[in-house]
């Protein structure tokens, strides 16, 4: 199974966690895709570490592909031709442009039945990599396109969960904040594949678009499309103050005055349209 998934993320100075993330993610998929938006710390020296001793490096114009000793295990770095643009700096941000680029080079350049959707902030979770391949095998035979993940927000440290308003759980169990984040391409006929894309949804610098091409996806018939799989992502972003208030800042720097975000006060732990007061936090431990 791991030959026929690929996992694609999109990272900017995240060295700090991708060698975790990478590590658990070739557990489950033999590629992976990553689009590097202007790093400027250690992240592709983390990446190229999770191939493990002396990989196979090869580049060329903006792509370099790395395979581990055994070929077992393949990372395809992309290098955004976007990221610095000192005349108009807002047009360095966009989402929607990063991602599709993204996407274009996997549906062309990668061999994948399923495709895993990363930040280079978040982690499978122990839970979510015991799972994931039952989750798949029910999805095939249900002809199911897409698989929905819960998150777990990290706050303060990596044994504590926010579990307040829009962080909590629902009626099943599973948390609020879930996303689609993995989507099976079978069913699509070659015209549609490549017609398919990443669209506007809120927002400005591209925000909000999600990390799964919608179109053709998702369909009237609940047999044919998603369901909440018991598979938690981690995510680190908010996991200190420093992070909250530098994502806060950004947000707001590109997407300013976004009331439906509620000026994203959430991130840093204020009331707003998702959140009704102070954070609260739970135990959480990555079993």
């Amino acid at each position: 199974m791991r030959d026929r998934i690929a996992t694609m993320y999109r990272i900017k100075n995240e060295g700090r966690w991708i060698f975790r993330s990478l590590e658990r993610a070739y557990c489950l998929a033999k590629n992976v895709v990553i689009w590097d938006d202007g790093s400027t710390d250690s992240s592709f020296e983390e990446a190229l570490r999770a191939l493990g001793p002396n990989p196979v490096v090869q580049r060329s114009s903006g792509v370099t592909v790395a395979r581990s000793q055994d070929a077992q295990r393949v990372l395809h770095w992309l290098s955004s031709p976007f990221s610095s643009n000192v005349v108009r700096e807002k047009e360095c941000v966009n989402e929607i442009r990063d991602k599709n680029t993204l996407w274009y080079y996997c549906r062309a350049c990668v061999d994948f039945d399923w495709m895993l959707c990363l930040d280079g902030d978040e982690m499978f979770s122990m839970s979510a990599l015991r799972n994931i391949p039952a989750q798949i095998q029910i999805a095939a035979e249900h002809n199911v396109r897409v698989l929905i993940f819960p998150f777990i927000y990290l706050w303060d440290n990596e044994n504590e969960q926010r579990v307040d308003s829009v962080y909590g759980n629902r009626e099943d169990g599973y948390k609020k904040i879930r996303f689609p984040r993995a989507f099976q391409i079978s069913h699509m006929e070659p015209d549609h594949l490549f017609i398919n894309s990443f669209e506007i949804q809120a927002g400005a610098g591209g925000f909000h678009c999600g990390s799964v091409p919608l179109g053709n996806f998702f369909t009237n018939e609940p047999e044919k499309g998603s369901f909440v799989a018991d598979c938690p992502i981690v995510h680190f972003g908010y996991i200190d103050d420093d992070l909250r208030h530098a994502k806060f800042d950004f947000y707001n720097k590109i997407d300013p005055n976004n009331e439906e975000e509620g000026l994203y006060k959430h991130l840093i732990g204020e009331k707003n349209i998702f959140a009704s007061g102070a954070p609260e936090t739970a135990v959480w431990r990555d079993e």
